[in-house]
């Protein structure tokens, strides 16, 4: 006869007190039976989990007495073991299985320090470059500062509560100690069509607004103010170096209709006089000013609707010329280089550079062959249809790719874009955009990112032109927002 004790077994400690009690007691009260009886005991080990006890007849005998004493003990013993098991009925027996916990990460709640990361416990996603802060989970960038190369000052937008509850504040970022902290919220806003352009000098705010016919301009130092211009629609102010006046856009009361607004045209404002002066330029839809040269040039926007138009406007000569008027809304983009004072205008297949009086002054093909996004279509066609003749293999029967977000370095030393997908679609082959950063002229172009990001916001260069910080995330974790430094030394 074979009696099987397990030592080790899946319940709780106190049912396996029980259990080895009732084992104990009753080998102790087989054994004083068997002994009784004429048996003899031996035990042996037959693995590491169980002990074999091996009970050999010696002789036969009669133990009725005994026999029933044991009997009733057993049964005492076993009336023990029921009850302290069905104590226990509400206590379930733990398992392997149950034993498995599924972690959830808990997200930050709505009013988390914005010191803390995303998602600790997540697995972080391969990221192609080596310095980078992650932004706390559903945190937007709006904006970005550089203050020098390893601190930033962003606009953050906190989305993870309903629409109406978001709130946007400013935070520092340290790229060298990976920190974000938290400096104010953003309460209050300049209230829409409302704007306000300081004067070089820092002597007068000029302002205007949709609902207030004019220009008007407010003394820094008292705080005064002063009509300047009145006709409805006066706009965009763009002051001369020394303050002593500005450029702006000055409406004639016809309205162009279909939501275009008052034609316009360029005049000039004195402070001195405190008169203006109506210039003799194009009578039509302007959009905005902005410098290309000081004083000396304008870069002005004339398109409306699906049109896109510029125009440098050179005011010694009294001259304006359109360089632009496309609907090719897509690939067009251009960026003003202060220190040359030319402009650069990229435009489905190239660049073109102009001088401060609107000629070319250079032309360059878009790079081919950085990667395996940027071969060169065959079927190109220079001037032909963008979207059934794409400049990029990548782009046919796909999403719009080319160069755009044209930057150049504070020093004046370097261009950087970003080259790929423009915008976003369903049916890219780019899976985001890489950055480009080469010589001032557009020579010499270099990938400087190892894979491909979804980039939302511009970037900026840090004051030194050292540095270059983005605002990304990946097709891998899109919920993720990072800020990255990538090294142009």
């Amino acid at each position: 006869m074979i009696i099987d004790c397990p030592r080790e077994t899946a319940v709780p400690a106190h049912i396996q007190v029980q259990v080895r009690l009732f084992w104990c007691l009753h080998v102790v009260l087989k054994t004083t039976f068997f002994a009784y009886e004429g048996w003899s005991v031996e035990t042996t080990q037959l693995s590491k989990f169980k002990n074999v006890y091996v009970l050999i007849d010696s002789n036969e005998g009669n133990g009725t007495k005994m026999r029933k004493l044991v009997h009733a003990g057993m049964v005492l013993l076993l009336i023990l073991a029921m009850f302290g098991c069905t104590s226990t009925k509400d206590k379930p027996v733990p398992t392997e299985e149950s034993h498995k916990v599924d972690v959830i990460p808990e997200s930050p709640p709505a009013s988390a320090d914005p010191t803390d990361p995303a998602d600790s416990e997540a697995e972080i996603p391969v990221l192609p470059l080596k310095e980078y802060v992650e932004l706390p989970a559903k945190h937007y960038v709006e904006a970005i500062e550089a203050l020098s190369d390893s601190e930033l000052r962003v606009k953050l937008t906190d989305m993870q509560t309903d629409i109406e509850t978001n709130r946007s504040y400013w935070a520092l970022i340290d790229m060298n100690t990976k920190t974000i902290t938290k400096t104010d919220d953003i309460v209050e806003e300049m209230p829409p069509g409302h704007w306000e352009v300081e004067s070089p000098t820092g002597k007068w705010i000029a302002e205007w607004d949709m609902n207030t016919p004019g220009i008007w301009g407010i003394a820094t130092d008292t705080g005064d103010k002063t009509q300047w211009t009145d006709s409805d629609g006066d706009r965009n102010p763009l002051w001369l170096s020394d303050g002593s006046g500005f450029y702006y856009l000055h409406s004639t009361g016809v309205n162009l209709g279909d939501g275009a607004g008052f034609e316009a045209t360029l005049a000039y404002y004195d402070i001195a006089t405190r008169k203006s002066t109506v210039l003799s330029y194009e009578k039509g839809f302007w959009g905005g000013l902005r410098w290309l040269v000081p004083d000396v040039s304008i870069v002005a926007t004339n398109g409306f609707d699906d049109v896109i138009g510029l125009k440098i406007i050179h005011l010694p000569e009294g001259t304006e010329k359109q360089i632009i008027d496309t609907s090719n809304l897509d690939y067009l983009d251009y960026a003003i280089h202060k220190e040359a004072g030319q402009l650069l205008i990229t435009d489905y297949g190239k660049f073109a550079w102009y001088d401060c009086k609107g000629d070319i002054a250079n032309l360059l093909e878009w790079p081919v062959e950085l990667d395996e996004s940027t071969r060169k279509n065959p079927n190109y066609v220079e001037g032909g249809n963008p979207y059934e003749q794409p400049f990029y293999e990548s782009g046919v029967n796909g999403g719009r790719v080319g160069p755009h977000g044209l930057q150049f370095s504070p020093d004046g030393k370097h261009l950087s874009y970003l080259l790929g997908a423009i915008g976003e679609s369903i049916d890219d082959k780019v899976p985001g955009v890489k950055m480009v950063i080469s010589h001032v002229d557009g020579t010499d172009p270099a990938l400087v990112l190892d894979d491909y990001v979804r980039m939302d916001r511009d970037y900026v260069w840090s004051p030194s032109s050292k540095r270059i910080f983005i605002a990304f995330s990946t097709d891998e974790a899109r919920e993720r927002t990072y800020i990255g430094r990538i090294s142009v030394e």
